[in-house]
């Protein structure tokens, strides 16, 4: 098992690749968590930056306005911006997808309290006062895990003046872990135990391994899945399909938020392949695939029709020995001129299974009058 403290993981960004390790390392076979404290911190961590950042901007904002505009004009029309609240949610939600959280017990936060109390290790004097009840408390669950375990934690923690420098723990530490049967390995460096469990390399677009599972029929009924269950569940935006319409079929966007059938779901493409070789010998796959959804749909806006729609999306995918996970999608996007042929072949499919339901294309010349626009052009959509 691999136990991450707090300073190991605070400045890995939205986009990091280490999310994909981690899941990748996850879905290998080999733990990796971190303490509930460390959840808390990196939270109240998230919250206190995202919060210092809107409070800026919606300063600036309203001087920009007062610049600009009176009372007499209204109040400022503050851009949308998402709530503190939303982007801790999504923040504990990608915490949460990548990592295991080990609860924190009774007795870990007593005796994290009491080290501080006490000015023990990893807790300490600061002036007059103490500090370190919570770094306590998260050495308490690494000791409390490793000695449960059959297998030996790699504790990664940056603060080498909480545990102890150039990848040693400090000798009181360390003598505590071997009284409780604890064997704990202890790094300063997150890249050197990533090397001891895994290698990472990028995949060909031509490779036939990614390439077979990305279209293998599991894979299919997956996405399919994901779609219906994640992408089309709720509120969604799509392009309404009309054969009809000579400048293309893919124009109007507008908001669903009902299926009526079930979508069709195509991958389109894949790339940016990546393979993680574990060091059991097995490997984990990763790639960002494409797909194109054609869907009967109910509109959102009144009144409440049903119409043909379709959109792109983009899903970054990990292939597990036995698993498959959405490590992130994108939002629903039109469909690119690239994909155009596609898309109109399999929205005409799609479309004959409700023959009567909507009209069929009255000129098939509609194809090639849309791919006959200028290659720079591009649709109402943004595609």
């Amino acid at each position: 098992m691999i136990i991450l403290d707090t300073s190991a993981v605070t400045k890995q960004g939205p986009r990091s690749p280490l999310w994909e390790v981690f899941a990748a390392l996850r879905s290998g076979g080999v733990q990796v968590a971190i303490p509930e404290v460390v959840l808390y911190e990196l939270l109240a961590q998230r919250e206190r930056e995202y919060r210092s950042a809107l409070d800026a901007a919606s300063s600036s904002y309203d001087a920009l306005w007062a610049l600009q505009f009176t009372s007499e004009d209204g109040i400022p029309r503050w851009p949308a911006a998402a709530r503190p609240e939303q982007h801790v949610e999504e923040w504990e939600k990608r915490y949460r997808s990548a990592l295991i959280v080990l609860p924190l017990t009774l007795d870990a936060a007593r005796e994290g309290l009491r080290r501080e109390a006490y000015r023990l290790r990893p807790a300490r004097a600061s002036g007059k006062s103490a500090i370190g009840s919570r770094d306590a408390a998260i050495w308490m669950t690494v000791v409390e895990q490793a000695s449960q375990g059959t297998e030996p934690v790699h504790f990664i923690s940056l603060n080498s003046n909480d545990f102890g420098p150039d990848g040693k723990l400090f000798p009181d530490l360390q003598r505590e872990a071997g009284e409780a049967g604890a064997e704990i390995a202890y790094f300063n460096d997150l890249n050197k135990v990533l090397e001891k469990f895994s290698t990472t390399s990028t995949v060909a677009a031509d490779d036939t391994d990614l390439n077979a599972k990305v279209t293998a029929p599991t894979t299919a009924a997956w996405l399919h899945q994901f779609v219906v269950s994640q992408v089309a569940s709720g509120q969604f935006s799509a392009a309404t399909i009309d054969f009809d319409d000579h400048e293309g079929v893919f124009l109007d966007w507008e908001d669903y938020f009902e299926l009526i059938s079930s979508p069709e779901v195509r991958v389109l493409s894949w790339t940016s392949g990546a393979r993680y070789g574990l060091a059991d010998g097995t490997s984990t796959w990763a790639a960002t695939v494409r797909l194109l959804v054609v869907t009967y749909a109910r509109r959102l806006r009144y009144p409440q029709d049903s119409a043909l729609a379709a959109f792109t999306i983009d899903v970054r995918l990990l292939f597990g020995t036995d698993t498959l996970t959405a490590l992130s999608a994108s939002s629903t996007q039109g469909v690119a001129d690239d994909d155009y042929a596609d898309a109109y072949e399999a929205s005409l499919r799609y479309a004959d299974r409700f023959r009567g339901e909507i009209a069929a294309p009255a000129h098939q010349s509609n194809l090639r009058r849309a791919m006959q626009r200028p290659p720079a052009s591009k649709l109402v959509d943004g595609s």
